[in-house]
């Protein structure tokens, strides 16, 4: 990779906060597994009440985007490191469910900083900027993926308070690496800069509406299924009687093996139109929803689903850097975070009120392919409009 010094140092940093960021949003889900008894409520009831992170971690996107594009982008990524540290351990010495509620809500506040400023340093850091953005993917897919296996494990074994406590310490360690190097980062952003490629001349309203729909759409089946993948294991029938620590083994090894899909991608996208994989791989989610909606849900099913999920993320983030200029790029990462990350709340809620338990989350997987089938058309648009754009091109040079 052609990085400088401070690029890789830079980069190795961010890869760690995506890896924290998405490890702590899903630290919930699994320790309300560990609520049920002690707090006398429900599953759902403990979702519901978690929705409020969920929310919280939409909501703080845009406005993080639009800081880092006026104060700067190292530091609002301090910010994140320290604040989510800060979030964690309120969350673990909470009393009731509202100061639960409360921390798990700045928990999603904070973390919601990373998408629109790590993502958008990261495009300047190298030419080969899908590579790029595919090694981060897969650190924040193994953030996806630990987080159920290990959350069980610390509340296993110390108790549902240290699932928060230890990650948020470990967040508040990189966060002081972070501050040692914060100079050097801060020069890089700019020096980063001359590696990024003039955005490509195409109906960048038309190609951001797309990329809307997809980022929605897609981010409810990917919330929905990261969310629930420890719940959806538990109630299948070959599972039942697997413990919630090996649950979380499973769902760990499920999302990691799915992750390496964006390696595959990341070099897939200097080498075939972003679009037009964008639109095959959205094409394949629909599928795999529209099976486990109809039969009874495998794990081959279900893995290739998830793997399919992951393959989309960095295409996404791709063909916004390559059609957005710098200047307003982490607002518009920020504008698509938003959706992807704000339908976490509408994911939650429908995990609860799907769920049955005779037909298990069937209606949840009919759902999801209605709306991937959205995505589908989204992605045709955008081919289509690439092409017109080229055709266009084409008549202008002759």
């Amino acid at each position: 990779m052609d990085m400088e010094r401070d690029h890789r140092h830079h980069f190795s940093l961010l890869n760690m906060g995506h890896l924290l960021t998405h490890y702590l949003v899903l630290i919930f889900p699994t320790v309300a597994l560990f609520l049920v008894k002690p707090w006398q409520m429900s599953y759902p009831q403990l979702l519901k009440l978690g929705s409020f992170g969920a929310l919280m971690y939409g909501v703080g996107v845009l406005p993080s985007g639009w800081l880092a594009d006026r104060l700067g982008r190292a530091k609002v990524m301090a910010i994140f490191f320290f604040g989510s540290a800060l979030a964690c351990v309120m969350a673990g010495v909470s009393q009731s469910p509202f100061s639960l509620m409360v921390s798990t809500g700045f928990i999603g506040l904070f973390s919601a900083i990373y998408h629109p400023v790590g993502l958008s340093i990261i495009y300047g850091l190298s030419k080969k900027s899908g590579r790029l953005l595919a090694i981060n993917g897969v650190y924040g897919n193994f953030g996806l993926a630990i987080a159920a296996v290990c959350s069980s494990f610390f509340a296993t074994q110390f108790g549902w308070r240290w699932a928060f406590i230890i990650p948020g310490v470990v967040c508040f360690i990189i966060g002081l690496f972070y501050l040692k190097g914060f100079k050097a980062y801060t020069n890089s952003n700019s020096l980063g800069k001359q590696n990024m490629p003039e955005p490509e001349p195409v109906n960048m309203k038309a190609i951001f509406s797309c990329i809307l729909v997809i980022a929605a759409c897609g981010g409810l089946a990917f919330n929905s299924l990261t969310t629930g993948l420890p719940k959806i294991l538990s109630v299948e029938d070959t599972l039942k009687a697997y413990s919630l620590v090996q649950i979380g083994g499973i769902a760990t090894t499920v999302l990691f093996v799915a992750s390496l899909a964006q390696l595959v991608v990341g070099e897939l996208l200097h080498r075939f139109q972003a679009e037009k994989l964008l639109f095959t791989i959205v094409a394949i989610q629909a599928i795999t929803f529209g099976i486990m909606a109809v039969f009874q849900v495998s794990l081959v099913v279900l893995g290739i689903s998830v793997f399919f999920i992951m393959a989309q993320l960095p295409i996404n983030d791709f063909i916004i850097g390559k059609h957005a200029h710098d200047k307003w790029r982490s607002l518009f990462y920020a504008l698509k975070y938003t959706l992807s990350l704000g339908s976490a709340t509408a994911a939650y809620w429908l995990l609860a009120s799907t769920y049955n338990p005779v037909s298990h989350f069937k209606v949840l997987f009919g759902l999801l392919f209605f709306f991937t089938v959205a995505s589908v058309m989204a992605g045709l648009s955008m081919v289509l409009i690439k092409e017109k754009s080229f055709n266009q091109a084409v008549s202008t040079v002759n």
